[in-house]
């Protein structure tokens, strides 16, 4: 098992990070709640609190206009709602992903799709999870590495003590956690290795991107899960986790293997990953990230249309 941030650093002992301690100490104490209970605090935060950020809220209200245009302005701040309110519900469950038992942790937790992942991996085929920015991210990476040795990739934070505690919780199982700017060459040696990579595909990076339509618009999108694909012949398959409310747990799905990737075309195979992943998202759009900057990225040279939030 590979885990990173064992060592709690001095300086965050330093008064600077108080407020941060007192965050985390909700969190831990929100994870030893019922979950019924949790749930419905996570939510209620998420839709009376989030919201108030002016900023995140006109992003998720442009994406949503360019994502679903069929929809009526009462249609989609429904959607805008319960994105919120989904929003709440996952904050709150951060605690508890991290510090669980695992046995209450597996409680919560259904997989759709995970034995043919087994069963390749078992074989000694190198496989690819691709997946996006769903609210259940985090949820659904922990719970596959306690099946299966993960590898996968983590962006820098703002706050070193949160990317400490993130990146201590996300390594709790079997995750060998990459910085993006380590490059490919530990990715590619992981995956060789025998570890299931987990790759989030929907971020602008601007660079190593090519423009495909992403919920009818075009979007800047990922070459390298099909270089990686190529490079090590490994299967690709959609992943996309959820909460089910029927069920009262969360799901992770795993998709039928991707067919002919990668084509050697980079526009369609970035067709192909955008395609599936949306194909997922529709199913429970209110559980996606629409806070994030989608479509910063123009093909045009324009300026971001999130000019306007800053």
């Amino acid at each position: 098992m590979t885990q990173r941030g064992n060592t709690l650093p001095l300086k965050f002992f330093s008064p600077f990070y108080w407020s941060t301690w007192i965050a985390l100490k909700l969190m831990w104490l929100l994870s030893l709640l019922p979950a019924e209970i949790r749930w419905k605090m996570g939510r209620w935060v998420g839709i009376h609190l989030l919201k108030q950020n002016k900023k995140r809220a006109e992003i998720v209200e442009l994406n949503l206009q360019w994502a679903f245009p069929e929809l009526g302005e009462a249609q989609r701040a429904d959607l805008q709602r319960d994105f919120y309110a989904y929003s709440g519900q996952m904050l709150a469950d951060y605690g508890f992903c991290w510090w669980s038992s695992k046995r209450r942790f597996e409680r919560v937790i259904e997989f759709e799709g995970l034995q043919p992942i087994k069963e390749l991996l078992a074989q000694g085929e190198p496989v690819m999870l691709i997946t996006g920015h769903a609210l259940a991210l985090d949820i659904g990476g922990v719970a596959i590495s306690q099946q299966l040795p993960l590898v996968t990739y983590a962006n820098k934070m703002r706050n070193p003590l949160i990317q400490w505690q993130m990146e201590r919780g996300r390594c709790r199982f079997d995750v060998e956690l990459l910085q993006r700017e380590s490059g490919m060459r530990p990715l590619i040696r992981a995956l060789k290795n025998g570890r299931l990579l987990y790759y989030v595909i929907d971020e602008d990076m601007a660079e190593h991107s090519v423009f495909a339509p992403y919920f009818g618009v075009a979007k800047a999108t990922l070459t390298v899960p099909a270089r990686v694909a190529k490079m090590t012949g490994a299967r690709v398959a959609p992943c996309f986790s959820f909460f089910d409310p029927q069920r009262g747990k969360y799901v992770v799905r795993i998709g039928a293997l991707l067919d002919g990737f990668p084509s050697g075309d980079e526009l369609q195979d970035a067709q192909t990953i955008n395609r599936a992943l949306e194909q997922d998202i529709r199913q429970y759009p209110s559980q996606y990230m629409w806070s994030q900057r989608l479509y910063k990225t123009r093909p045009d040279g324009s300026p971001p249309p999130y000019t306007m939030v800053g």
